[in-house]
């Protein structure tokens, strides 16, 4: 039996001190192993936090994941003039 699964998760980020989440959404696959954010500045550190719901297959999201730290990598050109 192939059983297709999908994945409707909301994810919410904020840089670090502000107080007010953007939002993104995305349906992942069983195979889908990331999902990458735009518009996200370089050497900045990040807040996230998702929640997520079988897609097609129910109304109700789970409760909030915990929240979690990250910092964003520097720009190459930022690394590139430190030089």
């Amino acid at each position: 039996m192939n059983i297709k699964l999908q994945i409707k998760c909301q994810l919410q980020y904020r840089e670090h001190g502000e107080s007010a989440w953007r939002q993104m959404v995305a349906v992942i696959n069983q195979l889908q192993k990331e999902e990458r954010l735009c518009q996200l500045s370089p050497g900045t550190e990040y807040r996230i936090r998702l929640r997520c719901m079988l897609y097609d297959t129910t109304r109700y999201w789970s409760d909030w994941s915990a929240e979690y730290f990250g910092r964003t990598a520097e720009s190459r050109m930022y690394r590139n003039h430190r030089r």
